[in-house]
């Protein structure tokens, strides 16, 4: 017993590890899919419902209670994303055309996640699961066409997610969390001074908005085991509310300064508010026979929560910063097949169909959304009845998209998002003990 403490004590210093290491990354608009390294190989079909370890904690903690002992994972996922905007035709606010250049805002990221569930007795089992369930990360040069929309966005959430599984009877167990959401956000974008002095797109400056805060919510999931062979798994996790509160700086270039109204444009604290989605999966599972098993997944996300972002400033002269997003709530579908020849080998391959939740009118170029398709396969190895080993791979086809943005201080935004695809691959380590 001591020692299998001592190896739960060495997973979660792991887990500590995977905390520091992690940037902020690429998304589908600004949810990440990739909590774990196994389940990406058959397309995350089936997450509510397979409970084969301990990441059920995230896809459905009612999961835990198949898991016949204490388990334990740490996973990675490493995205390398494109998406390259080519301009049609932007205008400044003055109707002229804008000067620029092309740009592929993505940029490589690293998604780490790691788990601990404890069986206290055949009816209890106890989880903790650390994650990155939000996040995005796009960069474009100072004279990007699309810069004063945006030229820097990061978002960097960490997720801590306590469970606790009961098996009500053979059949039916339910689970459920809390979560205590970490957020760090930064925009940044160019904006146009020279446009005040009759001189548009002459006298750029720029504008910068970071912070952070905490936020929480609940998770909850159910687990219906028809027999040995098929199951079905619900799961709803909550919307949660972010109180970010952090400053606001401004570079103003000299020859702007003397005409701008006392106190404009000067650094002060701000403060916004960011309601992360709630989603509700279905899951199914069905081992075909000793060797085959297929899965299956549809879950709703609620991104009408993101409708716009407003950001107070403490500076009084200053007026409120409001980043439209008005996108809607979304659907993700996907199939999933499982091989297993012997003891030691697992192979895996799924289709997955994302759904963004931006259009034409209200896609920007600091989340150039889109609807995603996913190609996958991954491979696991036991290497001994305590240890084992998966990777995955996924390939994401994204659709051709436009911009079509106007606003009266960044002038007109036209242009298509081509090319964006991206490469993920997964590696997870299971421990049971």
């Amino acid at each position: 017993m001591r020692q299998r403490w001592i190896s739960a004590i060495c997973v979660m210093a792991l887990v500590a590890g995977s905390i520091w290491i992690a940037p902020e990354a690429e998304a589908g608009g600004v949810g990440l899919l990739e909590t774990g390294g196994k389940r990406m190989g058959s397309a995350y079909a089936g997450g509510a419902a397979s409970a084969d370890d301990a990441t059920t904690i995230w896809w459905n903690p009612a999961g835990m209670a198949r898991l016949r002992r204490h388990s334990a994972a740490v996973a990675a996922v490493y995205i390398a994303p494109t998406f390259e905007y080519t301009d049609q035709g932007s205008l400044d606010v003055a109707s002229m055309p804008i000067i620029g250049v092309n740009a592929d805002g993505a940029e490589d990221a690293v998604v780490p996640s790691a788990f601990v569930a404890w069986r206290l007795n055949r009816k209890w089992n106890v989880g903790l699961s650390v994650n990155v369930p939000f996040g995005l990360s796009t960069s474009y040069p100072d004279n990007f066409y699309g810069r004063y929309y945006a030229t820097d966005s990061e978002l960097f959430t960490l997720n801590i997610n306590p469970a606790v599984a009961y098996r009500i009877n053979n059949r039916l167990s339910i689970g459920a969390g809390f979560n205590a959401m970490y957020a760090d956000a930064t925009l940044e974008n160019q904006v146009d001074f020279g446009a005040s002095a009759m001189m548009p797109q002459a006298l750029d400056g720029s504008a910068k908005i970071e912070g952070d805060g905490w936020g929480f919510g609940f998770n909850v999931g159910l687990l219906y085991e028809v027999n040995c062979c098929t199951r079905f798994g619900i799961h709803y996790r909550s919307r949660v509310t972010q109180e970010i509160e952090g400053d606001g700086s401004f570079v103003v270039p000299g020859p702007v300064q003397p005409g701008l109204p006392p106190g404009l444009f000067t650094n002060s604290a701000a403060e916004t508010e960011i309601d992360f989605p709630d989603s509700l999966s279905v899951s199914a599972y069905h081992r075909v026979n000793n060797r085959w098993a297929v899965m299956g997944d549809v879950t709703w996300t609620n991104w009408e929560t993101f409708d716009e972002l407003v950001v107070d400033f403490a500076n009084p002269v200053q007026p409120n910063t409001v980043l439209e997003f008005d996108w809607k709530d979304t659907f993700r579908v996907g199939v999933g097949v499982a091989f297993t020849p012997n003891s030691c080998w697992e192979f895996r391959a799924g289709v997955l169909f994302d759904e963004g939740p931006a259009s034409t009118s209200n896609r920007t170029p600091r989340v150039p959304d889109a609807d995603r398709l996913w190609v996958t396969a991954g491979v696991g190895y036991r290497i001994n009845n305590r240890l084992r080993v998966d990777l995955s791979y996924a390939h994401i086809f994204g659709s051709e998209v436009d911009v079509r943005q106007t606003s009266p201080t960044a002038g007109t935004l036209r242009g298509t998002y081509e090319d964006s695809d991206a490469n993920l691959f997964g590696l997870q380590v299971t421990v049971d003990f």
